[in-house]
């Protein structure tokens, strides 16, 4: 390719991507946003419009350039494309009606982005960017010592889980935490989660002497007071029966994290009839309260229950952000918004979970509807998300929802796992210290509870103040080797 046709292709790309980032914009436009938000939804209206185009021939003439191949584009879309035609028309020796953008408007991007992170988690007090998360354990609701520890340790913010405990709990603990603050000299953030609809296993019968599923066995999920079925090996009561209603023949679902997986062989009067297709070596026991996913059937439930409802009453008054799960619509952010906005005036952030297929196809909308009316953070809560997408898809997913919300300029929660047998058993694996690595490309890393958590925090603290020095976000950091 010459430097005059791929002039005329990033020109004709430019082209392009304003008019289907127009297109974009002209259906967020009835949204009644904050004023501090449209150069976010600009940017994420044309990163969307972009990423619609095969750019690898593109990416291949720049570098063999020496320029920019658009890898690092997410911040600043218009100004990347915008800087590439300038200088490419130098290079080519013709003349071009697009003007080199200024250096502030190229970082303003990166600005915003930093910005809205600061406004979520507060200032950093480490020497990198990306905050730690961590979840508070019940045992430590009345012990500011613990909560003191772990901030002068390198932790930012505290997730309390409100499907345990009770309001009087969570006010304990948010006393404690505030109390740490105070010794510490320290801010710290409080993230309360609303746990949403439990599609869960309830009661669980077995065949006597089969405690054990496995491939080729039969479950039968039925709505709550079924009598065991002859059909099958276990029948388990789901326990959000609507959840029967709305799965048809074929479609899978899958028991405890994926570790189950079946498919709906057929439709009773009581539930469904599920083949086991996959299990662990050895079978797999059917408990209760074990997780129900349905990957490939999007489920009409309500994500705020009347348990999220009334916990809400108290969530308003003590957290500054409110964890939303199994948010998967636009309409459900208006919702929860709704809800807020008729409960309190102050400035409360939301964290939007993504954890279902439904959740990632809109989280465009989702970002845009969210953050015009609060600040904004999305999880990646990559424990369910991995069993509605795959497991084979997670590691893909999770970077393509980065890169959505950095050109949308919203922090990002890395969550799930992180570390978990440091946290638990006290040696990480050397997998979990990769993926901790990884983990330094977000705004914040969440990490469980765990008797080995402080360990874990000041471990984190290491990996993420080493990884600052090699990369920004995906742009690596060259600076000076020394093992060699």
């Amino acid at each position: 390719m010459t430097d005059s046709q791929l002039l005329d292709t990033l020109t004709s790309l430019r082209s392009s991507v304003q008019m289907d980032a127009q297109r974009r914009l002209d259906t967020w436009s009835s949204i009644s946003k904050r004023p501090t938000v449209s150069p976010s939804m600009n940017n994420l209206a044309n990163y969307l419009a972009l990423r619609h185009h095969d750019l690898r021939d593109v990416q291949e003439e720049l570098s063999l350039r020496g320029l920019t191949s658009l890898g690092q584009i997410e911040p600043h879309v218009m100004e990347t494309l915008d800087a590439l035609i300038v200088t490419i028309a130098a290079i080519a020796g013709v003349p071009t009606t697009v003007h080199r953008p200024s250096r502030d408007a190229f970082v303003d991007g990166r600005r915003h982005l930093i910005a809205n992170t600061d406004l979520l988690f507060g200032p950093t007090h480490s020497s990198y960017v990306t905050r730690m998360m961590v979840t508070v354990p019940e045992e430590a609701f009345d012990k500011p010592e613990f909560f003191a520890n772990l901030i002068q340790r390198g932790t930012h913010s505290f997730r309390i889980n409100c499907a345990h405990g009770k309001p009087e709990l969570w006010e304990r603990m948010t006393q404690s935490i505030r109390s740490a603050e105070r010794t510490t000299h320290r801010t710290s953030r409080i993230l309360m989660d609303l746990p949403g609809p439990k599609i869960r296993t309830a009661t669980v019968s077995c065949v006597l002497g089969r405690e054990r599923v496995v491939p080729g066995d039969r479950i039968h999920l039925v709505r709550p007071g079924t009598q065991h079925s002859p059909d099958a090996i276990c029948t388990a009561e789901c326990a959000l029966p609507e959840v029967i209603d709305q799965v048809g023949i074929g479609a899978d679902v899958w028991i405890d994290d994926g570790s189950v997986a079946t498919v709906v062989e057929r439709q009773t009067d009581q539930g469904l009839l599920l083949l086991v297709t996959r299990a662990p070596h050895g079978g797999k026991k059917i408990r209760e309260a074990q997780g129900i996913n349905t990957p490939n059937t999007d489920l009409a439930l309500d994500p705020l229950t009347p348990d999220d409802l009334a916990s809400l009453d108290h969530i308003v008054e003590l957290a500054d952000m409110v964890g939303y799960s199994f948010v998967q619509t636009a309409d459900d952010v208006e919702r929860l918004h709704d809800e807020i906005d008729a409960r309190t005036t102050r400035d409360i952030a939301v964290i939007a979970k993504i954890e279902t297929r439904r959740a990632v196809q809109n989280l465009p909308d989702i970002i845009v509807h969210s953050m015009a009316r609060r600040r904004l953070g999305v999880m990646i809560a990559r424990g369910n998300l991995a069993v509605e997408l795959g497991f084979e898809r997670i590691t893909e997913m999770q970077e393509e929802i980065m890169w959505l919300c950095e050109a949308a300029h919203t922090p990002v929660i890395w969550a799930t796992q992180v570390l978990e047998s440091y946290v638990k058993k006290g040696l990480p694996t050397r997998a979990e210290m990769t993926d901790a690595a990884m983990s330094s490309r977000a705004e914040c890393v969440m990490l469980n509870k765990g008797p080995f958590i402080a360990d874990a925090v000041t471990i984190l603290d290491h990996v993420l103040g080493r990884m600052a020095t090699h990369f920004d976000k995906k742009a690596a950091r060259l600076r000076e080797l020394r093992s060699w």
